[in-house]
């Protein structure tokens, strides 16, 4: 096999896509987890400031840093709001909470459609009656609560147990 040509590293013969996805090591995981879905992967190389290749993280330790977050952690009631764009202000919604003897422990956003926006709060309380009534004269639309001991909602109760197993 005259043809052959020995090889001691794939790179001697295929050039490096400079554009392929890739994690810088000082970047935050919440920069990380959107690269990973846009481009449909599970592992992301991690390179150095000179963009040499130290190591790769993969969707498992992505899910594992989350969970353990102090938002992931410990008690507390999960409220899923409806708002519109122009009306979401996170220091104001902090406040009302703040007002009513709890915390506001973790923070999810996402667009609902144009305009519209889904707000997930976690607080440091099982008990949140006070505050989905402050939220509701506000004029919030209050959609799910979760991991509520005063919420009278009988639907959730499955979902409340799954939440409760994984700690989330």
């Amino acid at each position: 096999m005259q043809w052959m040509i020995r090889l001691r590293f794939l790179s001697e013969v295929v050039a490096p896509n400079l554009h392929a996805p890739k994690a810088f090591e000082d970047q935050h995981l919440y920069e990380l987890v959107p690269m990973l879905a846009a481009n449909e992967l599970s592992v992301l190389g991690v390179v150095d400031a000179e963009s040499s290749y130290i190591g790769a993280i993969d969707q498992k330790q992505i899910n594992k840093l989350i969970t353990q977050s102090l938002t992931y952690r410990g008690m507390g009631a999960i409220m899923v709001l409806e708002v519109d764009e122009k009306d979401y202000t996170p220091a104001t919604i902090a406040r009302w909470i703040e007002e009513n003897g709890a915390k506001v422990l973790g923070l999810m956003v996402s667009q609902l459609e144009f305009g519209r926006l889904k707000v997930n709060i976690k607080v440091n309380t099982t008990y949140v009656r006070s505050i989905i009534a402050t939220l509701e004269r506000q004029g919030y639309r209050i959609l799910r609560v979760y991991l509520s001991e005063d919420s009278n909602d009988k639907n959730d109760h499955e979902i409340d147990l799954a939440l409760r197993f994984f700690d989330l």
